[in-house]
């Protein structure tokens, strides 16, 4: 639970070239991203603050893959991606849907300067948006290695937040509890992957997230569920 909540006291990235390295690595499998923090401290007891952790969620996967048997890639396959009808979303370095059909195309905006100068700022001539590089997301594991599209997206929070696939009792304990507090700025409560802004509303719930060349928004408002 500290883990999904953020509350375990495993740090996050410390640098760019953190997040970078772990990106450019072509080979790496999730258990390689220990060497990046494996051997640090916490950085307070678990459960008495709240910090945004990637590596907390990436060790999530890990344990998943010790629990499980197989491999985390193959457990969203089977448990998550298959049985809610995921046909464009991929997970991992080899992971390939058994549907046919369009997957997500990552962009960047990449601009061009005029060439001129204008109190320090160069001035843009144009911009436009060409597809990105997309970086090796496989040691990222559970803190950011899916790949999917917004309409796919939407069916995942349908299927977690209002659908079957966790049990009901731990859904309300789980979504609703609002497991940790997060510090201002951003504010709100956090809890197994998802942001509750509204103390007053618990049954809204959303998550966000990012990387090269693609950004995601899902809110969920479990009152009209």
């Amino acid at each position: 639970r500290h883990l999904l909540s953020h509350t375990s006291g495993i740090r996050h990235y410390q640098t760019n070239a953190e997040y970078w390295g772990i990106l450019a690595d072509k080979t790496g499998e999730l258990t390689d991203v220990f060497r990046f923090f494996g051997n640090d401290p916490l950085e307070f007891v678990p459960g008495k603050e709240y910090l945004y952790s990637a590596f907390g969620y990436s060790t999530l996967g890990i344990l998943l893959e010790i629990a499980s048997g197989v491999s985390y890639f193959q457990y969203l396959r089977t448990y998550l991606f298959d049985p809610g009808e995921l046909p464009r979303t991929f997970a991992g370095r080899d992971d390939v849907s058994p549907v046919e059909a369009p997957s997500a195309v990552p962009y960047m905006r990449r601009c061009t300067d005029s060439g001129s100068d204008r109190g320090g700022y160069k001035e843009v001539a144009r911009c436009s948006l060409t597809p990105a590089e997309q970086p090796d997301l496989n040691m990222k594991g559970a803190s950011g290695a899916v790949v999917s599209t917004a309409s796919d997206l939407a069916k995942v929070a349908e299927f977690i937040v209002l659908g079957d696939f966790l049990p009901a009792d731990v859904r309300e304990l789980e979504l609703l509890k609002g497991n940790a507090e997060v510090p201002p700025p951003q504010g709100g409560w956090y809890s197994a992957g998802w942001h509750q802004s509204d103390e007053t509303d618990p049954r809204r719930v959303w998550h966000a997230g990012g990387a090269v060349g693609g950004l995601a928004w899902v809110q969920v408002d479990r009152n009209k569920g």
